[in-house]
């Protein structure tokens, strides 16, 4: 199996970075892990910073490049970037906690996904406006198995959106939902396990992943995250 993320210098590369990639190499140990980094600092890259040494390939782009543009758009051909058959997008605020290999298994669509536990505002909006009508669910782009590219399917979706008025922080969500509305036979969505959101306490026993999204969701990630290195280090 594939599996890549991204991580901008600073905070995530120092601190959500490490966490991801010991989580993902202590339940998927024969997965290859590949990088997309946005750096300035060339310190980063020599081969005594374990964080990012460790990772099979690493695609650096300079930091000024890294809006919310940038990372919703670059997910969706990370097959092509590393030039591999498959690829696994986790988010970089993640904590895998199983053995995730059996994901190919599940279907033979091109791209898989899991569903966000919320629909948000903006996306209901945005569905009716399109013409696709009041939504019952929403996916999430946190994590997507993918088969190949899907950059030409994005974009045509992403254009659609732009003529909307709406919520920026969302907005690479609304556009992978358009893009999902007008292919429907490309996709298939994943069991709920693979993508526990972090405040769903009571779906923690049987997740696979847990999705630590939102600031808040982050922080208590980082919170764990000092009390392992504590203990580590005790």
């Amino acid at each position: 199996m594939n599996i890549c993320t991204i991580a901008t210098e600073g905070e995530w590369v120092e601190n959500h970075l490490p966490r991801w990639l010991r989580h993902v190499k202590k339940n998927c140990p024969d997965a290859k892990v590949y990088l997309i980094l946005a750096c300035n600092d060339e310190n980063l890259l020599h081969p005594h910073y374990k964080a990012i040494s460790e990772f099979d390939g690493v695609k650096v782009y300079p930091l000024g490049v890294a809006d919310r543009t940038w990372f919703n758009e670059i997910r969706m051909y990370a097959t092509e970037i590393f030039d591999v058959d498959d690829m696994l997008y986790l988010d970089c605020d993640c904590d895998v906690l199983e053995d995730i290999s059996d994901i190919p298994k599940q279907s033979d669509k091109a791209l898989m996904f899991v569903k966000s536990p919320i629909i948000h505002p903006s996306y209901y909006n945005i569905s009716q406006e399109l013409g696709y009508g009041i939504p019952e669910w929403v996916a999430d782009n946190c994590l997507l198995y993918m088969r190949r590219s899907f950059l030409k399917e994005y974009k045509k979706a992403r254009a659609k959106v732009r003529k909307i008025k709406n919520n920026p922080r969302v907005v690479g969500t609304m556009n992978f939902n358009i893009m999902l509305k007008d292919n429907p036979d490309i996709w298939q969505e994943l069991p709920e396990e693979y993508g526990t959101i972090w405040w769903n306490a009571d779906k923690w026993r049987f997740a696979k992943i847990i999705q630590y999204c939102s600031e808040n969701g982050q922080h208590k990630r980082m919170n764990l995250e000092r009390v392992w290195r504590t203990h580590e280090e005790a």
